[in-house]
């Protein structure tokens, strides 16, 4: 009889952890009561950053780096971490399908991806969509495309911005704006989503490129560049467009309010689906741990009705603060569904004031975001004495303790890495409760 996996949120690591457990044989429940910061992130997979922007490192020097700054990174947890991010990697490739690029190869430094804010983001995997800045092409401009009615891309700014990304090598890439519309009623338009329902229609979409066609004027540029809106649940956008204009066509990376977190979130959820996994929205009230038997939960819906969830093993993948994980409020810090003890430092953190965890500088690391749960190597939650809080209870992904997933880069592989591993970890144990 195979084993039961709960695994509460669905974000990257959660969607990771149930997958895992299914694959090594468990029935998985996944119970959320929205996507999480996943579908905010940008799209790009971050899986570790180098110390300095100029020097890019492969994935195993740059994990290296990490593990030697601080310890106790989650990447610790593992034997061989870059074996381990390698096979999360894959297992995360085979949930997106055609979504990002294929193969991973955790020997290369990561790509540059130039995004809608007028930088550069390194990251290891981007979605296929995606432009990537290598050497400038050979006195020819690359072009962006800028849409008069979505003026949040600026793309007169990006074109300036983007060049100088080059200046220290003493060579810069030029570019040259295309401007059209995507509507024809004058409206402005204030959120991606809606520039992305016009590209998918047909009709929008031609008459998109027809003016765009008038502008190239008979030029090619190497690449085109548009904003991230090229389709929300259509992903043959771009390929529409590239067909018609004859020249290849890709994405900026995205920031904020991202279009290309709510496209990864949507293949993950297909994958959860077409894997089997039983996905129950509504919000975990509270968690009981018996040391023997089913763990259960309490799942209220949006209407207010509640349900009983029992399973042989738990995946908490709640996130941190954003996705309700860790919850602080008048100077208290705390894990509300199954009373975790939050770690910084091997040190517990319960009452505190949110500014003692706080740089004012913005650009230092911030203590409250190391502020998480701590596990073993097999991803099981520990109690304050570091021993396991429950055997059959584990946890993943940004709930975790003492890294901080924007300045050590690593936030999604974090979540691939700890998803895949809890995932395992909880089918292994649900497995020997029923055997």
């Amino acid at each position: 009889m195979a084993g039961r996996v709960l695994v509460i949120g669905r974000g990257l690591a959660g969607s990771m952890a149930a997958l895992a457990a299914r694959q090594a044989g468990a029935e998985v429940t996944v119970a959320a009561r929205a996507y999480g910061r996943t579908a905010l992130c940008s799209g790009l997979i971050g899986l570790a950053a180098a110390p300095h922007p100029k020097e890019p490192l492969p994935l195993d020097a740059a994990v290296l780096r990490l593990l030697q700054r601080n310890a106790r990174h989650p990447y610790g947890r593992f034997a061989d971490p870059v074996g381990a991010i390698d096979e999360a990697v894959r297992l995360f490739l085979d949930a997106t399908g055609d979504l990002y690029r294929h193969p991973f190869d955790p020997d290369s430094p990561p790509l540059q991806f130039p995004n809608e804010i007028g930088t550069v983001t390194r990251a290891h995997l981007g979605p296929v969509t995606f432009a990537r800045l290598g050497r400038p092409s050979d006195g020819e401009a690359l072009g962006i495309v800028a849409f008069d009615d979505y003026p949040r891309f600026r793309a007169d700014f990006m074109a300036r911005a983007w060049s100088a990304f080059h200046a220290d090598t003493g060579e810069t890439q030029r570019f040259k704006v295309l401007r059209t519309t995507l509507n024809s009623e004058g409206r402005l338009l204030a959120h991606p989503v809606q520039a992305a329902r016009l590209l998918e229609d047909d009709t929008v979409l031609t008459l998109v490129a027809e003016r765009l066609k008038r502008a190239l004027d008979g030029t090619r540029p190497p690449l085109l560049i548009f904003p991230p809106v090229l389709g929300l649940t259509h992903p043959d956008v771009a390929a529409k467009l590239e067909e018609r204009l004859e020249v290849p066509v890709r994405e900026a990376a995205a920031a904020q309010a991202s279009l290309p977190g709510l496209r990864l979130i949507n293949r993950l959820t297909q994958a959860l689906a077409a894997a089997g996994i039983d996905l129950q929205k509504g919000e975990v009230a509270e968690l009981d741990t018996p040391e023997a038997g089913p763990l259960n939960c309490r799942l209220r819906d949006h209407s207010g009705q509640t349900q009983t969830l029992s399973a042989d093993a738990v995946v908490l993948a709640t996130g941190k603060f954003l996705g309700g994980g860790i919850v602080a409020r008048n100077r208290r810090f705390s894990e509300p569904i199954a009373q975790a003890p939050l770690m910084l430092g091997g040190r517990r953190v319960e009452e505190v004031f949110m500014g003692r965890l706080t740089d004012v500088d913005f650009a230092l690391p911030q203590r409250f975001a190391r502020v998480g749960v701590s596990t073993d190597e097999q991803g099981r939650i520990l109690g304050i004495k570091g021993h396991g809080l429950h055997p059959r209870l584990f946890a993943a992904g940004q709930l975790l303790a003492d890294f901080d997933p924007f300045m050590d880069g690593c936030a999604e592989g974090v979540d691939l890495a700890t998803g895949w591993l809890a995932g395992r970890s909880a089918a292994l144990a649900a497995e020997e409760v029923t055997a």
